[in-house]
């Protein structure tokens, strides 16, 4: 069975999401391939650089995966939130609807990322090094908020955004500063995020056995420092 729902999760979700994210936009809304094309590619390349920075340098995550394939997870659950709430990214550009945007995807996003990641832990398929110890639904609720919230909100306004210029303003030549434009943004917070909190708690490379040990070793009562 649990192999089953790895490859439901890992492979047809989304297999079928990049497939219905390229069908509905361009057939049943009549978008050229640029929309589509920039919901896959922002996920997808932050996901290789954004995350992929932090995971290479502070070991934030460890997966059993390799790292395409989990920017590839990032990319088709990333599609699904102008495919949910694909009547307000249609609806007449102004900041009301683009701050909707970002809303209903950040909630969207944080809870879907939530409990992939805890299913991915509890599967052994996801170690958060810095967070040995805690048990698996603290040690994902310690980033998910921000993590996935700020992720989910930025996709939703860089979703509007580029609809509006894509699809209503037929700027179909603004696909690469669009993508660019949002990959950074989102790299470098997200790094500048993780970079806060290595300064603030210590590098998590070096943490992580000091905490493993902390949460192995009797104290009597006492502290095991």
């Amino acid at each position: 069975m649990s192999n089953r729902v790895q490859i439901l999760i890992w492979w047809v979700v989304p297999i079928s999401a990049q497939i219905l994210n390229y069908a509905y936009w361009t057939l049943v809304r009549g978008t050229t391939i640029a929309f589509p094309l920039f919901m896959t590619l922002v996920p997808l390349i932050f996901g290789l650089v954004g995350v992929g920075t932090t995971t290479r340098l502070w070991d934030v995550w460890k997966w059993k995966l390799s790292w395409p394939h989990v920017a590839f997870q990032y990319s088709s659950y990333g599609v699904m939130g102008p495919l949910f709430f694909n009547d307000t990214i249609t609806e007449p550009f102004s900041l009301m609807v683009v701050a909707k945007m970002g809303l209903l995807v950040g909630i969207q996003k944080y809870l879907l990322g939530t409990v992939f990641d805890v299913h991915s832990m509890e599967e052994g398929h996801l170690v958060v090094p810095h967070t040995i110890g805690w048990g698996t639904v603290r040690a994902v609720t310690s980033y998910s908020f921000w993590f996935f919230g700020w992720l989910g909100l930025c996709m939703g306004v860089e979703a509007k955004i580029a609809y509006y210029y894509l699809v209503e303003l037929g700027r179909v030549d603004m696909l690469a500063p669009l993508v660019a434009g949002s990959v950074a943004f989102m790299s470098i917070t997200i790094i500048a995020y993780f970079g806060r909190n290595l300064l603030r708690d210590g590098w998590p490379k070096l943490r992580a056995p000091l905490d493993a040990q902390h949460a192995t070793t009797p104290t009597n009562g006492k502290s095991a420092a």
